[in-house]
């Protein structure tokens, strides 16, 4: 036959084959595809596929001419042999001879006197007897994606393999391997299982993580704050009426005896004119019947004078009660500290009733923390628990302080949200802040594992998702 028409007839034979083993549905069909057709491409007698289990352990799959190889057959439990001591050399996923008097021998045995004969051990295996042993062989592993040797075909003949079918050899195997590998994916854990099995280091960085997952952290919670007075005074109107002037600015120093804020005088000022008026009268009429009494006209003018004199005691109480309620309108500072307020044009003009709140006098020595905290963020807290207040105006320094007081209700915060108010107090060795200023608080909880820290708000989220 011309020579070229031995390679197209191999070439055509490894397309086919190729094709079939593509187009393989089952493991089954795939085995005995390889074992009785890949002697068309390259004759040999004989053909077996073996693969790893679980354990790693060989197993004789399909021999050609066989329906099903007995596990404990003396061919299956030799060729376990081979596959181990194979698996051994320093390049088991090559495609490589097995020659007669190395097969089932293991690699460190595998040695040549210095007068070129096989060493004992191989003499001793080539005299066990069986046709198989004395066969070339070949080996065609089936490697995975992570370089592993999974599978793989031996097959045997007479004499030596050529370089040449050794190569259309390789090139075959990788295709049986590819449709097995479709066939028999491996899953995830099966991936993760082999790859720890070769190397055990990969577990030190799965149970370094597992170990820094249960260390204890503070169980931490960030809300809203703000800077408050811890004794604040609050300044009402009083009495109704209408703001007329200011005297001071916001966070302005006062003293005790200060203008703070004047409201409209003129109601009460008529008012006093009035009484003062009707005092003024009321004394004439006393005085008239006091001089007829004096002259003696009539006795009866006595009982006059003592209700003249009730009316002129009754407008001049009317007359002080109306310079009080004049003087009230004047309202002063009854302590030392600043004025707390908003805008003064947010007052003028405005009218109040009586106990409405004008403004806060607070000693800016003397501060507090008041916290906001969500609901939803609603954590385990002590007495005492520490507190850290990033300031909007200097978020890199964080001031201490503890809590004292949590709120047992929730109610709406300024911010319109529903959250538990929080009290906490500044360490008294720090500078106290000013009062007004806002930040976010970082409140300290209980300890508890790193795990359920990382956890906590996707569980909370979760439940109320799916409302269990």
């Amino acid at each position: 036959m011309d020579p070229r028409d031995h390679q197209i007839t191999a070439l055509s034979t490894f397309i086919h084959l190729e094709e079939r083993a593509r187009n393989t549905t089952n493991g089954a069909e795939l085995a005995f595809l390889m074992v009785n057709e890949t002697p068309r491409l390259i004759p040999c007698p004989m053909v077996a596929f073996w693969l790893l289990d679980g354990t790693g352990r060989p197993r004789v799959e399909a021999v050609s001419g066989v329906d099903r190889p007995e596990r404990d057959a003396p061919f299956s439990r030799w060729l376990r042999g081979v596959v181990k001591s194979t698996l051994k050399d320093k390049n088991p996923g090559a495609v490589s001879d097995i020659p007669p008097e190395m097969a089932g021998v293991s690699a460190k045995d595998r040695k040549i006197s210095h007068t070129g004969n096989p060493s004992p051990q191989v003499s001793q295996t080539q005299g066990e007897g069986g046709i198989w042993r004395g066969l070339y062989g070949l080996w065609c592993p089936f490697v995975d994606g992570d370089g592993r040797v999974v599978a793989g075909l031996w097959l045997g003949r007479e004499n030596q393999w050529q370089e040449q079918e050794k190569l259309l050899l390789a090139k075959l195997t990788a295709a049986f391997a590819h449709a097995w590998h479709t066939l028999h994916p491996r899953g995830t854990f099966s991936k993760l299982f082999g790859g720890l099995k070769r190397q055990p280091w990969r577990l030190i960085p799965p149970l370094l993580l597992a170990a820094a997952l249960t260390l204890p952290v503070p169980q931490t919670v960030l809300a809203p704050a703000q800077v408050t007075p811890l004794t604040p005074f609050p300044v009402t109107a009083p009495l109704a009426g209408v703001v007329k002037h200011f005297a001071v600015k916001p966070n302005q120093s006062v003293h005790l005896g200060d203008l703070l804020f004047e409201l409209d005088d003129t109601s009460p000022l008529s008012q006093l004119d009035l009484a003062r008026g009707a005092l003024e009268v009321a004394r004439a009429e006393y005085d008239n019947t006091r001089q007829k009494v004096l002259m003696g006209d009539d006795p009866g003018r006595k009982v006059d004078l003592l209700v003249q004199k009730t009316k002129v005691e009754l407008k001049a109480m009317e007359v002080a009660h109306y310079s009080k309620v004049l003087k009230r309108s004047q309202v002063r500072a009854e302590r030392d500290g600043i004025a707390i307020f908003g805008d003064v044009n947010d007052w003028l003009g405005r009218p109040v009733k009586v106990g409405e709140k004008v403004l806060t006098v607070a000693d800016p020595s003397q501060v507090a923390l008041t916290i906001w905290l969500p609901v939803a963020d609603a954590i385990s807290l002590t007495p005492e628990a520490r507190v850290a207040l990033f300031l909007n105006i200097e978020p890199t320094r964080p001031l201490p302080a503890r809590l004292k007081r949590s709120g047992y209700e929730p109610a709406l915060a300024p911010d319109g949200f529903l959250a538990f108010n929080l009290l906490a107090h500044f360490s008294p060795n720090l500078p106290p802040p000013r009062i007004g200023l806002r930040g976010t608080a970082k409140i300290y909880g209980e300890e508890v594992p790193l795990y359920y820290y990382l956890i906590r708000r996707p569980l909370a989220a979760m439940r109320q998702w799916l409302g269990f």
